[in-house]
């Protein structure tokens, strides 16, 4: 398959944990700070979820392809039709688009595709039963799937990924320059990457 290009067109309205969790857990009393600590929260959420490859909650994401795995080749055979979806958990296929031989950019109808979505840390779309992947035209771009992933409540997100957000919050709150002077980061580091670590996933593409 070509390489995929990947975008968060929809970001969360949530995040997994709160300023007020933050704060307690940085044993900070004051909302003086509130801007800080949002900012910090989204930037930990979101290099959990570039480390591990996955989205922790309800985003909108846009998958760019320069055709279907058809004709593109694929890992097994028992994959060969299926358009891997990163970052998992996936909710649902919003849309899947082509463009056809004409130059015309063509609406696959729901009922011709099927999402395997069954596992939290992988999820799939392909043909349904007795239908094919349709013939685009060669160029790049050629095939767009819009689709929805991540946990729907933070109380959902796997504790391990809250945990490790509060720890880099309370690292980053310590630390506040770019470099450190007299000291190293290395037990928070590795504290991190304990609890992220096992639900790491590989990219795809």
């Amino acid at each position: 398959m070509s390489r995929y290009r990947l975008k968060r067109t929809t970001p969360p309205t949530l995040e997994p944990i709160t300023v007020a969790e933050a704060m307690a857990h940085c044993r900070m009393d004051t909302n003086s700070e509130e801007a800080w600590m949002t900012s910090a929260i989204e930037t930990a959420r979101q290099w959990i979820e570039d480390r591990c490859n996955v989205t922790l909650l309800t985003t909108g994401w846009t998958l760019t392809l320069d055709d279907f795995p058809n004709r593109c080749g694929a890992a097994s055979a028992l994959d060969i039709d299926r358009i891997i979806l990163p970052r998992c958990p996936v909710q649902s296929v919003t849309a899947i688009t082509y463009v056809d031989t004409d130059g015309t950019t063509q609406t696959i109808d729901s009922a011709d595709y099927t999402l395997d979505a069954a596992s939290d840390i992988d999820a799939s779309v392909g043909p349904a039963f007795g239908e094919t992947w349709p013939t685009v035209r060669d160029q790049r771009n050629a095939v767009v799937v819009t689709y929805v992933a991540g946990w729907t409540l933070p109380a959902l997100v796997p504790q391990a990924f809250r945990h490790a957000m509060r720890l880099l919050v309370g690292h980053w709150n310590e630390n506040r320059e770019a470099t450190l002077t007299g000291t190293i980061s290395k037990e928070i580091e590795f504290a991190v990457e304990a609890l992220v670590g096992p639900h790491s996933l590989t990219s795809v593409g």
